[in-house]
Parts: C-alpha cells; sequence; structure tokens
C-alpha cells in the first residue's frame, strides 16, 4: 500500500497528518514514511517522540518522474492530478516541467497506464 499526502501550499497539515497514519499504521503494518517536501521537511519533528523506530535513514532525492511514451496512451490524468502544474499536455502527451516538480510520486501512483516510475 503507498499513500501519498500533498499540497502546493504550506501550513495545511500535511506532515501532522501523515504522522497520525504512520503511527497508526505501524501498530499493525510495515510502515516507510518519507518526506519529501524540498523546502520544509517537518515528518521527523512530529514523528521524534517515537522511541521504538527499527531504523531511521535520512533521504536524499532529487528523483523526477520519467514517462514511457510507448505506455502512454495521453489521458492526462497526471497533468490533472499534479498538485505543481510540473505536467503539461504537449502533442497530446504529457510534458515534464524539472523545475516544477517536487518529486513526490503522485504522477507515478495515479497513472493508469503505468507509464510513469519516479
Amino acid at each position: 500500500m503507498k499513500i501519498v499526502i500533498l499540497s502546493g501550499k504550506g501550513g495545511v497539515g500535511k506532515s501532522m497528518l501523515s504522522s497520525a497514519l504512520a503511527m497508526l499504521f505501524r501498530k499493525s503494518l510495515r510502515v516507510t514514511a518519507v518526506d519529501c517536501d524540498v523546502d520544509a521537511p517537518n515528518l521527523g519533528i512530529w514523528l521524534s517522540g517515537i522511541k521504538k523506530w527499527d531504523k531511521i535513514i535520512p533521504v536524499v532525492t532529487s528523483a523526477k518522474p520519467e514517462i514511457d511514451y510507448k505506455k502512454c496512451d495521453g489521458c492526462g490524468v497526471c497533468v490533472e492530478k499534479c498538485r505543481f502544474g510540473a505536467l503539461k499536455m504537449e502533442k497530446g502527451k504529457p510534458k515534464l516541467n524539472p523545475f516544477l516538480c517536487e518529486g513526490c510520486g503522485a504522477c507515478e501512483i495515479i497513472c493508469p497506464q503505468k507509464a510513469i516510475k519516479l
């Protein structure tokens, strides 16, 4: 199971909600919690009170999605769902603006053709 929580605005409660879900799910599932916010990664602050984690690994990445145009059918769902406006339709196919992309992975999860990989 993958759960992605994202927004283009700060202060809406993404880190708080993510940490609450991580704490809830870790009671019965193996949890990997990742804060991909490049401006203010605060998930670690919310989860710092939990003393018993198997391990904590800082992750630094600048991953951007790659689109397999052979699989892509040009449906535009990724463009519609990208909260950062990083994907635009161009000649019937999504085109990535890497400067707007936050690397959240929502496009990969939402693509019905599985044409996007982060």
